[in-house]
């Protein structure tokens, strides 16, 4: 993983945590607004609960199926570039919905397309504020605010969907909606900092340690002058070789016309991995680039489109490193992060759904207002609130927790003390950082203890109907068994919020910095493996459900 440090550059951290920020607002708030959704496509497909179900199901879980492939690639390319394809397929897979005239087409483009810009937009959110912070007191602040993002996004874009869907149809609601996903690329745009500032870091080292790469200005001249091209009549062969020559250059300048062309643009620029950008060439090659000619020029792209494809396969290679697979306490983090997210995944995604079957049964759809969609659509908001209310205060306790330990790791590096005291102090950073680890797995486990109380008591409320309760204005609300609901809603999104907060500091202190791309991918597929089951099981009983409510 690329580790930027630079501390001259502290303030301009901030802003990649407003691109996190931004980057979950958009992607969590078109996660968990599937679940009113999820209301207006079982009514136009005229599916069942169990079949409409797959939708959500797939929502949740294959970005991170994905998630092991995409996030050595996110590394590789750039947070940048991954951030402004995640924000087209986003939009792309709206629009496509929106003219789907059946549900399978619906399952490819707003379950595969989409899911495959969420874990673009997710992975390089979270990795880019990982790398800008890792070594800093306020990690765990920042990755606090950054998933904090997530729960205001949820908590806001259900009451946005739902007043969209009640001026609106589902399609036309869709079409505004890719709109506003396209607005991803406001982070991509933030994040293209931190891909320049590895590039220029890198080839500071790689200049330190390899100074005898750097030619002397007579050698660049020699060299320059080699590089002079041939008079025409020192090109040897017939007419056909000579016409095939020509032929080939103008290819060549047609290519590097468009190159230019693209290149133009930052909105196209951006969408081409950090290393193939013209800016990290141009410091790349400082005094070689200008006497480059055209043919080596195409050379070097070439061989750096071969190490581009060659770090992606050393990355992929690191998922099945024994090191990470045997790695148990690792292996334990991921199993209970999915049991407990596929306990969340239920009530956010059929909240809706369920109070709307149960509190509006026997009720004419005529003659339900405006204002009784927007208190049920309170319920996921309240969930997706709970979520921002845990990130932030989970972010604050693990921030103490960690700040000892990363001031322990920057006196470490500091060299003007003896051999003497750096063991002295390496021993006492064993010691504390095993205290602070036991401490993060503490925090760990009564937030997962907090999250089955919460879901227990979650699923023995009961709803009334409103023709039971005789409520002329059908505002749940305005009953104790609604507000208890809403409150305990609020408690289910408190504990997701905290296991989104200590992801990253779990898996940084769980396995070794240059596993940590493969090891994201890793937990976050688990987690998807248990998202899916987790929905399409309560999309199952949820189907039952309503069946039985109707007989």
């Amino acid at each position: 993983m690329r580790w930027c440090h630079s501390d001259s550059n502290a303030a301009f951290q901030w802003f990649i945590v407003v691109g996190g920020f931004l980057s979950y607002f958009i992607a969590d708030g078109c996660t968990y607004s599937v679940g009113i959704l999820f209301t207006e496509f079982r009514a136009l497909y005229q599916y069942n609960s169990a079949a409409t179900s797959i939708l959500p199901a797939l929502i949740y879980a294959l970005p991170q199926f994905m998630s092991p492939f995409l996030c050595p690639i996110t590394d590789v390319i750039g947070y940048s570039t991954s951030a402004a394809w995640g924000a087209l397929f986003l939009c792309l897979s709206f629009l496509f919905t929106s003219v789907a005239k059946t549900m399978e087409l619906t399952y490819f483009s707003f379950g595969l397309i989409t899911a495959l810009g969420l874990q673009l937009t997710y992975t390089a959110a979270f990795m880019a504020v990982v790398s800008m912070f890792k070594d800093s007191k306020y990690f765990g602040i920042a990755c606090g605010i950054m998933v904090s993002g997530g729960g205001i996004g949820s908590f806001a874009t259900n009451h946005i969907v739902a007043w969209i869907l009640s001026l609106w149809t589902l399609r036309e609601a869709l079409i505004i909606l890719a709109a506003f996903l396209l607005h991803a690329w406001f982070s991509a745009a933030l994040f293209y900092w931190v891909d320049e500032t590895a590039i220029i870091e890198k080839q500071l080292r790689a200049a330190h340690t390899e100074p005898d790469t750097i030619e002397s200005s007579a050698e660049s001249e020699q060299k320059a002058i080699r590089r002079e091209p041939l008079p025409y009549s020192s090109i040897h062969g017939d007419d056909a070789d000579v016409e095939q020559h020509q032929a080939n250059v103008r290819h060549r300048c047609r290519f590097s016309d468009i190159t230019r062309l693209w290149f133009l643009c930052p909105i196209f620029m951006i969408l081409t991995p950090s290393t193939h950008r013209p800016r990290a060439q141009t410091k790349a090659r400082l005094g070689d680039t200008m006497n480059m000619p055209e043919e080596e020029e195409n050379e070097d792209c070439a061989a750096k489109s071969r190490a581009l494809l060659r770090n992606i396969g050393d990355g992929l290679v690191q998922l099945f490193s024994p090191k990470v697979w045997a790695n148990w306490g690792f292996l334990t983090f991921i199993v209970s992060n999915g049991l407990c997210a596929a306990g969340v995944v239920i009530p956010w995604t059929f909240i809706y759904d369920y109070v709307y079957q149960i509190w509006l049964a026997g009720v004419p759809r005529d003659s339900i207002s405006s204002q009784v969609y927007a208190q049920l659509a309170w319920y996921p908001s309240l969930i997706g609130l709970g979520s921002c209310c845990g990130q932030v205060l989970i972010g604050i306790i693990a921030s103490v927790i960690n700040k000892e330990a990363s001031r322990n790791k920057l006196s470490i590096r500091s060299g003007d003390v003896d051999v003497v005291e750096v063991q002295e102090a390496s021993h006492s950073t064993c010691c504390r950082r095993f205290w602070n680890l036991s401490n993060l797995h503490l925090l760990f486990a009564s937030i997962c203890l907090f999250n089955g109380v919460a879901t227990i008591a979650f699923t023995f409320l009961s709803i009334p109907s409103a023709l039971d309760v005789s409520s002329q204005d059908l505002l749940i609300l305005s009953t104790s068994q609604g507000c208890v609901l809403a409150f305990a809603s609020f408690m289910v999104g408190l504990s997701d919020g905290g296991f989104m907060t200590l992801l990253g500091l779990m898996l940084e202190n769980e396995v070794e910095e240059q596993y940590f791309p493969a090891a994201l991918g890793i937990c976050l597929c688990v987690t998807g493996v248990f998202n899916f089951v987790g929905t399409v099981i309560g999309g199952e009983c949820f189907s039952e459900l309503t069946t039985s409510l109707f007989i």
